[in-house]
């Protein structure tokens, strides 16, 4: 199936330093992108859970700059890459991730903002935030949820 290509800009805080830390090692993929991450050569293994697991193979990298990767079980043309532009305008360090997806996943998640201090503000199409709450729960992971009022 076509998977349609995707960019998305999130403003970080901190240096380019600490944000590559978080994209280019894989202790840092390991506290916002998987539970686990393992490098053998230039496969990355992904792990959430305790049975959900997913390779991806280094096909480019600049250190300090980007890195991306091919999910080894997706279409040859898909990639996914981290990327740390700056932007000169408002003065602050932004990741830019390009991947792709199905068209109906497009717009079910949205990431509002991502804090290089491991704060991922998201929100869900579709899904009461209860549920999601109780599920992170019993995996002992605590997050605060709330809603804003317009």
């Amino acid at each position: 199936m076509n998977k349609e290509k995707i960019r998305i800009e999130y403003p970080m805080k901190g240096s380019a330093n600490m944000i590559w830390r978080s994209i280019g090692t894989p202790l840092g993929l390991s506290t916002w992108f998987a539970d686990r991450v393992e490098t053998t050569g230039k496969t990355y293994n992904f792990y959430w859970g305790k049975s959900e697991h997913r390779a991806a193979n280094l096909i480019a990298q600049r250190n300090g700059v980007y890195v991306r990767c091919k999910w080894e079980d997706e279409e040859q043309h898909n990639f996914f890459e981290m990327r740390i532009t700056y932007n000169e305008l408002v003065m602050q360090y932004m990741l830019e991730i390009t991947d792709f997806a199905e068209k109906d996943e497009i717009e079910d998640v949205k990431i509002n903002s991502i804090d290089a201090g491991n704060i991922v503000n998201v929100s869900f199409k579709d899904l009461r935030g209860e549920v999601l709450l109780h599920y992170l729960e019993d995996k002992n992971i605590y997050v605060a949820g709330g809603k804003t009022e317009n």
